[in-house]
């Protein structure tokens, strides 16, 4: 074999006979061979369309996957086109919360606001991990890991409140006595009537209308004046001086 150095042309030759070869898409197969031998960045690099990519980011799931290396797995797994129930499955097989939460958090991300239903089932079954996860936590964990699982439950709520169902949200968060986020949720999609209730039910009027000055109905306000004025007279009559623009102009400052 030779090369022609001016052309690059290529010739095969034998005793007999000379060949010219044609060289095209000489690195078609690069991204298979770089697969093959695990060089998954390099194969990813190579790669030509979808499917090829795919395959790359599947292998290399799977490769963390085996190395135990839960939560890397999820994170290519989210990238691929794998079975969503079958991933799913896989890591709840192998007892893998943490990594779980990853894979449909990844998910979640890819989905467009008008895929309402899947939205929905995932962020759901995400307040479920969440709240298995706290309640893990308070039976027997640290302080600060618990915090910081409160930390990522309320900034998801903020995320996806849009996604979520109101009452199932609620029930779940009540069935794990979370107080505190139910309350924060209850904030988070302007359910100031439920939050007011609930610190008035509990004597706490001081919060009761801490909470009434971040909303900006006035019906809310005629709503609990009459509960508030029998029980905290003061606070309730310096509200009302203070929220006079209120009722003037349908404005509302927080004055806390």
């Amino acid at each position: 074999m030779a090369r022609d150095s001016t052309s690059g042309a290529i010739f095969v030759y034998s005793d007999i006979c000379v060949w010219e070869v044609e060289v095209h898409n000489e690195d078609r197969f690069v991204w298979e061979l770089c697969l093959e031998s695990g060089d998954y960045e390099a194969a990813l690099k190579h790669a030509k369309n979808a499917a090829q990519k795919d395959k790359v980011l599947g292998a290399q799931a799977d490769h963390f996957f085996d190395k135990q290396q839960y939560e890397l797995a999820a994170q290519y797994y989210a990238r691929t086109q794998r079975s969503f129930e079958g991933v799913s499955l896989q890591f709840i097989h192998a007892n893998q919360t943490d990594a779980l939460k990853e894979f449909l958090l990844r998910k979640l991300e890819t989905f467009r606001p008008t895929d309402a239903m899947q939205r929905t089932v995932i962020a759901t079954w995400l307040v479920e991990l969440f709240l298995g996860t706290l309640s893990s936590l308070r039976n027997g964990g640290s302080e600060g890991k618990l915090e910081d699982v409160v930390d990522q439950f309320r900034n998801f709520l903020e995320k996806y409140r849009d996604a979520l169902n109101k009452e199932t949200t609620y029930n779940l968060i009540a069935s794990h006595g979370r107080t505190e986020e139910m309350l924060f949720y209850a904030e988070l999609v302007s359910d100031f009537n439920r939050v007011i209730s609930f610190y008035i039910q509990n004597t706490d009027y001081t919060r009761a209308l801490q909470v009434m000055a971040r909303q900006s109905d006035p019906e809310v306000f005629y709503k609990y004046s009459p509960t508030l004025i029998a029980s905290a007279p003061d606070e309730t009559v310096d509200a009302w001086i203070r929220y006079q623009m209120l009722f003037v102009t349908g404005t509302c400052t927080n004055i806390w």
